[in-house]
């Protein structure tokens, strides 16, 4: 049996490393979208939706927006609020107010992506959380689908249950995770004593 080589010794250390330090970008899983928004509905009333948390740790969660009302004298604010429940009786975990500007996602428009920020919160992975829409002055409209349901929730209109099979045009970003700058410089440190390992050795003279 042949001896591993030191060359093949750095190697094996060094895929060891790469594969620990790949594993934080594991825990970020695809983001959960509904993306489908066939049907529009304006925020006379409030809406929300139920969902699945696939992250501990997210960026934001976004709906698709249009300015419906763009002749109401008063700024275009959506409130979101979050619950860690499957309904809007349970705990609160996070509320939002935001302003956004004239127009956005056209006037009684198809609508754009509005990501609401989120950062601040840590989900249990596996549990159901909800968030409910609010807007003030009535201005806003979201949009829905009721032909692609999204199997991890459903959507409420004024706290109650709108359809069994539809769902708002929603998404929840995960947090990318970066790799620690340490497990970085030992991966290159171990790249570098390969590198070293390769030189041609000198054949002594018989």
């Amino acid at each position: 049996m042949h001896k591993l080589s030191l060359r093949g010794k750095y190697f094996g250390v060094l895929a060891g490393i790469l594969s620990t330090v790949a594993m934080p970008a594991q825990l970020c899983h695809a983001a959960v979208i509904q993306e489908s928004h066939e049907l529009g509905i304006g925020l006379g009333d409030d809406f929300g939706q139920s969902f699945i948390a696939e992250d501990a740790a997210i960026q934001s969660i976004g709906l698709v927006i249009s300015d419906w009302n763009p002749t109401v004298d008063s700024p275009f604010i959506i409130e979101i609020s979050l619950y860690a429940g499957t309904d809007f009786a349970a705990a609160p975990v996070s509320s939002k107010s935001v302003q956004l500007e004239d127009g956005f996602g056209g006037v009684n428009g198809d609508g754009a992506w509005f990501d609401f920020d989120f950062s601040d919160v840590t989900l249990n992975v596996g549990s159901a959380y909800a968030f409910n829409l609010h807007s003030p002055n009535q201005r806003g409209g979201i949009f829905y689908s009721d032909t692609n349901p999204y199997l991890g929730g459903m959507m409420y209109q004024d706290g109650e249950v709108f359809a069994d099979t539809s769902d708002l045009a929603f998404r929840v970003i995960p947090k990318t995770v970066p790799i620690p700058a340490a497990a970085w410089l030992m991966a290159s440190s171990l790249m570098g004593l390969t590198v070293i390992s390769r030189k041609p050795r000198k054949i002594r003279a018989r």
